[in-house]
């Protein structure tokens, strides 16, 4: 079913969510969107699981979600281009950076831990 996505390059087109082992390459879980019914996003206590269970994982984060650290990141107005912020608890780090006019984009993840950021 094609989606219309306003704030993509091509406008229509499949919304795919995939799941992929990093080392060899194999597709753990794929689902392709029919309808509503989840979005597929990601939010803190998936992405801890994911981590307990040696699953590392990244992904856009909504920040209106549950644990979203409101207190560390700006609001969406104080925003300009190229702005970036990055917050971190124990190993889950989300970074927020604003590209040209558009929204600011958040992204989670547990594949990297601020020491491993620090040395290079």
């Amino acid at each position: 079913m094609k989606q219309y996505m306003p704030m993509k390059p091509i406008k229509r087109g499949f919304k795919i969510w995939a799941s992929a082992d990093s080392d060899s390459g194999f597709l753990l879980n794929l689902e392709i969107y029919t309808g509503k019914k989840s979005n597929g996003i990601p939010d803190i206590p998936l992405i801890f699981k994911h981590l307990c269970d040696g699953i590392f994982s990244c992904g856009t984060f909504r920040v209106n979600k549950k644990y979203y650290p409101k207190h560390f990141m700006k609001t969406d107005v104080k925003y300009t281009s190229g702005d970036i912020e990055y917050a971190q608890s124990e190993d889950i780090g989300i970074m927020r950076w604003k590209d040209r006019e558009s929204k600011p984009v958040t992204l989670i993840s547990n594949m990297q831990t601020l020491q491993i950021h620090l040395q290079y």
